[in-house]
């Protein structure tokens, strides 16, 4: 006995050819995967579903049970889960130490053709990079 493409084969005989083959019985083969259903979304009445299509309706998700299930709701539908009622809130929690305030641009310095921010906390932003405005500038003037 053997396992080939997914298929139980029993040999009639000693051989050493693959299955299948008239050598070989089939005990069991691999089949398709069954249907299981789609995640269609919001319910429309002019699709076409399938048995096990799920689809949202009024807050709810609800599941076929044959093909063709009719309108919804109906008996060919069957409710799988429903929106619950808002829960009681929780208790407060802890209220943190408030944190430093976030840093502002103390002054600008130039460096070549950017302008550098000097941060209140004496930290360097990212630079502002002049050299495309100063060239723009000069083309818009010389045309």
């Amino acid at each position: 006995m053997v396992s080939h493409a997914g298929g139980t084969w029993q040999a009639r005989c000693d051989t050493a050819r693959q299955p299948p083959h008239d050598d070989w019985i089939c005990i069991a083969a691999c089949g398709e995967a069954p249907y299981v259903g789609e995640v269609c979304g919001l319910y429309d009445p002019e699709r076409q579903y399938r048995k096990y299509d799920l689809v949202t309706f009024r807050d709810s998700e609800w599941r076929a049970r044959c093909d063709d299930p009719g309108e919804l709701p109906g008996d060919g539908w069957a409710v799988s889960a429903r929106a619950g009622s808002r829960g009681k809130p929780g208790e407060k929690g802890d209220r943190g130490v408030p944190g430093a305030p976030a840093p502002t641009i103390a002054r600008w310095e130039t460096r070549d053709y950017r302008a550098v921010p000097v941060m209140s906390d004496g930290s360097v932003g990212p630079p502002l990079d002049l050299r495309e405005f100063f060239e723009l500038y000069h083309a818009e003037r010389a045309a």
